[in-house]
């Protein structure tokens, strides 16, 4: 059997068979770059969404104005005594329709007014009622206040520099809170393509090592081959751990295995032939035998540097 001997895999050696290495991780990278693209637009068309919201938000916000040192005169709409504007007041009476002059009729005061009649009934004739009214007790009228323009109190300088310290700090947080919305986004982007460059170098490796596993033992295989066609018949060592491909690589070695056997048997009988040869000094009685024994002893030594065992 052969024994096992430890191998250490290098980077260098592991892209041994390019051509099905490197198209295999391509495909799959190309699959992954396929997939990923689709995920990564969404994503993106959701941030931006997402920021539009938050930025028109925060531009709602209304920050506090600057007081100025100069007063502003305010003239207040004049009122009623009853508290009513004057102005609406008027608005009301000019918007009330007026019965045109000619819609009147004339009437004689000294003449007795007509009442209606109905047609069959008797004229009654109704009683005087006198009706007396007390001017004490009749209400005042209502009398129109107007007030003059009012001069707004000018702000101190304590109150200016406060209302400028809060006009500032709300603008440097407004300033702010649009930094980290637009922060935040450009975050995502960001983590999108770091993701998807390290996912795309992660499956690259993956890939190559991947195949590197299958390719390595045919590599080996083909190398077995390359010295059988060559005459040399060396030890077949185990495959690494991890390998692809254990089941065929076991019969690929049974199969050198009995090739080799086959040379050992050779190289026994080539010394038995030879020995006997010498025994009986048979390259004395002849030259012919003389030379059918150098050319077993030129076999037999070919056979030994073909069955050299690494140890």
């Amino acid at each position: 059997m052969a024994n096992n001997k430890g191998y250490k895999r290098s980077w260098k050696n592991y892209l041994l068979d390019p051509s099905y290495q490197l198209r295999f991780t391509l495909t799959m990278l190309a699959v992954a770059a396929g997939l990923m693209a689709p995920l990564g637009w969404w994503v993106s068309q959701k941030a931006t969404t997402a920021t539009e919201v938050a930025l028109n938000q925060i531009d709602e916000i209304r920050c506090p104005e600057v007081l100025s040192a100069t007063p502003s005169a305010v003239a207040p709409t004049p009122t009623s005594a009853d508290g009513e504007d004057v102005e609406d007041l008027l608005n009301e009476d000019a918007s009330e329709e007026r019965i045109p002059e000619e819609a009147i009729p004339d009437v004689d005061p000294s003449e007795d007014p007509v009442e209606p009649t109905v047609e069959g009934a008797e004229r009654r004739e109704r009683p005087s009622i006198e009706v007396s009214i007390d001017d004490s007790e009749m209400p005042a009228a209502s009398e129109v206040v107007v007030v003059g323009e009012i001069e707004e109190r000018p702000p101190t300088t304590e109150e200016i520099q406060k209302s400028k310290v809060a006009h500032d700090t709300c603008m440097a947080d407004v300033a702010a809170r649009r930094d980290s919305v637009q922060g935040r986004k450009s975050l995502i982007t960001l983590v999108m393509l770091i993701s998807g460059v390290v996912l795309l170098l992660g499956l690259a490796v993956y890939g190559i090592k991947t195949t590197h596993r299958v390719a390595g033992p045919l590599f080996k295989v083909g190398l077995y081959l390359k010295k059988l066609e060559n005459n040399i018949y060396d030890t077949v060592y185990n495959l690494r751990k991890g390998d692809q491909l254990v089941e065929f690589y076991d019969h690929f070695k049974d199969a050198h295995a009995g090739v080799t056997k086959m040379q050992e048997e050779d190289r026994d009988r080539l010394k038995d032939a030879i020995k006997l040869a010498r025994e009986a000094d048979l390259a004395a009685k002849s030259e012919e035998l003389a030379a059918s024994i150098a050319e077993l002893e030129r076999l037999l030594a070919e056979k030994e540097e073909s069955l050299v065992q690494e140890k």
